[in-house]
């Protein structure tokens, strides 16, 4: 009891002083340390984990464990479990890589210099475009738009230089064959049924099955046509091929003017006749009148012509009034105007009185 209280004494007094010192030797403790371990004979062992525990604990950077997977020790170094084991014989170094988390990564060298490194980045423009970075060059923009995009028609037939319009094209052809397809019938609505019993407004019935049907109807309401009716007022009489039936209508209560109406039937019957004969008379007349008149109309214009022709020929002996002149000097050397009655008149009196003489007497 007395070396428990000791003991815990001077845990106490070390604690107090913030150093530890656990082994031998306990009463000698560098200044500097806080805890330290001195044994001949006996070793530290830190946490032992597999890799699956190991990543499972988040602690300080700094924190030790020992990797029973990788028979290795790790370091949390700068947030992420790090190995401390190299192959020095097989000329492996300790590097490390670190994802900053803010699109770089800081890669350590064996000399321990940080190199930080950009990760390649993809930037969506939204216009069908794409632009690719990564740091280190100038980013270049991937232009994956149809329509600036060649298309090489040579393999196909379509006369499309881009890729868009080459979609385009594609798509009228498919929209022209959905229409074409949309104005066909469908082949299971085909029905060889010679009964039509479906009386369907969607089956159509094939040559066969239709010819079968009316042939089947025909057979069943075969009979006789009507080669004859007849009626003298009283009787009705009907013929249908050799079998003939009468009726007496004598007895019915519009006997008298079924008798008055067959009359007046019988008589406009012959009016209408008659009438026929009229229309037929008066188009003969009609076209000998159209015929006389053709005639006389050519006679007619005959005439007109000539005498526009005569008029023609008289108005070219006139002369133009314009050209009347009354000018009684007769001064006009053109050949065209003429004098007037006036104009000549005193032209010759002026010109007899200019050259006035006495007569010869002897």
């Amino acid at each position: 009891m007395r070396k428990l209280l000791w003991s815990l004494l001077f845990l106490w007094a070390n604690t107090a002083f913030s150093q530890v010192k656990i082994g031998d030797n306990i009463n000698t403790i560098d200044a500097t340390s806080l805890l330290e371990l001195e044994s001949s004979n006996k070793v530290f062992v830190v946490t032992r984990a597999t890799t699956a525990q190991m990543n499972a604990i988040v602690p300080l950077n700094g924190a030790l464990i020992y990797n029973t997977d990788e028979h290795c020790l790790f370091q949390y170094r700068n947030n992420v479990w790090a190995s401390l084991c190299i192959d020095i014989s097989g000329g492996q170094t300790i590097t490390a890589i670190i994802d900053n988390l803010d699109g770089t990564f800081t890669y350590t060298n064996e000399t321990g210099t940080n190199i930080q490194i950009s990760k390649a980045d993809l930037l969506d423009n939204g216009d069908g475009s794409y632009t690719f970075s990564n740091g280190s060059v100038t980013p270049i923009t991937l232009d994956t738009k149809a329509e600036t995009n060649l298309y090489d028609n040579v393999a196909s037939s379509l006369g499309a230089n881009n890729v868009q319009d080459a979609i385009d094209e594609l798509d009228d052809a498919i929209l022209a064959s959905d229409a074409a397809i949309a104005l066909k019938e469908d082949a299971a609505n085909k029905s060889t049924d010679g009964t039509l019993a479906g009386n369907s407004d969607v089956d159509f019935p094939t040559e066969q099955a239709v010819k079968t049907y009316v042939d089947g109807q025909i057979t069943a309401t075969a009979d006789d046509d009507i080669t004859g009716v007849s009626f003298d007022g009283t009787d009705l009489s009907v013929d249908e091929g050799a079998t003939s039936f009468s009726a007496d209508l004598s007895a019915l209560e519009e006997s008298a003017d079924i008798t008055a109406n067959t009359t007046l039937i019988t008589t406009n019957a012959t009016n209408i006749t008659s009438n026929d004969t009229d229309i037929a008379t008066n188009a003969t007349a009609i076209t000998t009148e159209r015929t006389r008149a053709l005639a006389a109309e050519a006679v007619i214009q005959a005439d007109v012509d000539t005498n526009e022709a005569d008029a023609d020929t008289a108005i070219a002996l006139k002369e133009d009034a314009a050209n009347k002149s009354t000018d009684v000097t007769l001064a006009d050397a053109t050949g065209t105007r003429f004098p007037t009655e006036l104009a000549v008149k005193t032209y010759v009196d002026g010109q007899i009185a200019a050259t006035a003489d006495d007569d010869i007497t002897g």
